[in-house]
């Protein structure tokens, strides 16, 4: 199975504000999307595409003075941090809650046409503007980062929050202004099992075309032995279903035919749980029977791998054997409860 890769890039896209009214100032960090790979990553892990930047709109001003001064400003966010932080290589950024378990964000601020960030924090001192700014124009960043180790926990859908930031402006100045981070949806996608070497191949010998002749019909012959790695994400049930690569309408049989069937080569194969004496039936994989369903593994609170081994065997169908590469395909389908 494919598993959607996240990528962690850490570069920066811009976007603008939208102004709500005089500093006030909207963002939108956009939607996350949380699949295999996530639950994947480390704990402090970028999540989404890293840093998402946010530039103001020309001639929108979160604080202005009444003339040039030695003006200061202060982000205030009325919110504790996790007690986790992630270093960007320039600062350390102490990281918040979205009210969603597992996901944080962190944010930083800076004066506009300056190259200083200031990570924001839930305690923030005061930052000298540029001398004689009247008019404090701020950019801000944003990005999602992971905050547990393992499976982050969730269903189908959560809306992820961010509290305001208020901007304190000290100096001769109107008014103080506010970032308002909008809402965000965070999707799971269902969870599913990566297989491991999804396409193998089995060897069940070469036989003399007399000794098989001389077999009854329904008797087996030659032998192999094959394995799938599977590794499943916790809290689930799944169940496995075989079938005829070939001959896809052939279901509920216990027989994998060649792909030359229609030549009558008088043997097929037949497929097995390992050191079972019963041959499994085939539930398909285009249209899914859910008679002939084999249970395979119910994971806990944990993920799990499991390594699941089948034996195959030629099986006579016919009095009238012939020479034959005995070519045949069988698909394994997983299927999620």
């Amino acid at each position: 199975m494919n598993i959607k890769q996240i990528m962690t890039s850490i570069g920066i896209t811009l976007f603008s504000f939208n102004a709500l009214s005089s500093g006030s100032y909207r963002v939108n960090l956009g939607n996350l999307d949380i699949n295999n790979a996530t639950h994947k990553l480390p704990q402090k892990a970028i999540l989404g595409n890293g840093w998402k930047q946010f530039d103001l709109e020309s001639g929108n001003a979160v604080c202005i003075a009444n003339e040039p001064s030695d003006l200061k400003f202060q982000p205030l966010i009325n919110s504790k941090t996790t007690g986790l932080s992630i270093n960007d290589g320039a600062d350390n950024y102490p990281i918040f809650s979205t009210g969603i378990e597992g996901i944080g964000y962190v944010v930083g601020v800076r004066q506009k046409g300056t190259s200083r960030w200031y990570p924001l924090a839930d305690s923030n001192s005061p930052i000298n503007a540029v001398d004689g700014t009247s008019k404090l124009f701020l950019e801000t960043k944003m990005m999602y980062v992971k905050t547990v180790q393992g499976k982050i926990e969730g269903k189908e859908n959560a809306f992820a929050r961010f509290d305001p930031l208020k901007v304190q402006c000290s100096g001769n100045l109107q008014g103080d202004g506010e970032i308002q981070p909008a809402p965000a949806m965070v999707t799971w996608e269902a969870s599913t099992c990566e297989i491991k070497s999804a396409r193998q191949s089995v060897n069940l010998g070469v036989h003399e075309l007399a000794k098989v002749q001389a077999l009854k019909v329904g008797d087996t012959f030659g032998y192999a032995q094959q394995s799938v790695t599977i590794d499943c994400p916790s809290q689930m049930s799944i169940f496995y279903t075989i079938a005829d690569n070939f001959h896809p309408s052939n279901v509920s049989t216990n027989i994998i035919y060649l792909e030359n069937e229609g030549e009558k080569p008088g043997f097929a194969v037949q497929v097995f749980e390992a050191g079972k004496t019963t041959p499994l039936r085939l539930g398909g994989d285009r249209s899914l029977s859910s008679d002939h369903l084999y249970s395979l593994i119910n994971t806990a609170n944990a993920s799990q791998v499991v390594t699941k081994t089948f034996d195959f065997r030629y099986v006579k169908l016919s009095d009238n054997v012939k020479a034959s590469d005995g070519n045949a395909q069988v698909t394994v389908t997983l299927v999620y409860k």
